[in-house]
């Protein structure tokens, strides 16, 4: 990752936020956090009404927002 520190349970938050890093959506049904990764991939949100969908794509969109790395195809620093 390229921001700061993932600590358990915790939920990167900061100006070193990027595309390229896993996103976390929320928990799981275990109580686990959930990541996704989505840089260069397709995402489909499916489900019943009431089910989080618009949530999902609200993070996403805050996620991409706030990314240091906002541009389709920009590498992290010091990728080849």
């Amino acid at each position: 990752m390229t921001g700061p520190t993932l600590i358990a349970g915790g939920v990167p938050v900061g100006p070193m936020l990027s595309m390229f890093d896993p996103i976390y959506v929320g928990i799981n049904e275990f109580g686990l956090p959930h990541y996704t990764r989505v840089i260069y991939k397709n995402l489909l949100a499916a489900g019943e009404p009431g089910g989080g969908k618009s949530g999902l794509m609200n993070t996403l969109a805050a996620h991409a927002a706030l990314s240091v790395s906002r541009a389709v195809g920009e590498q992290p620093h010091g990728a080849i």
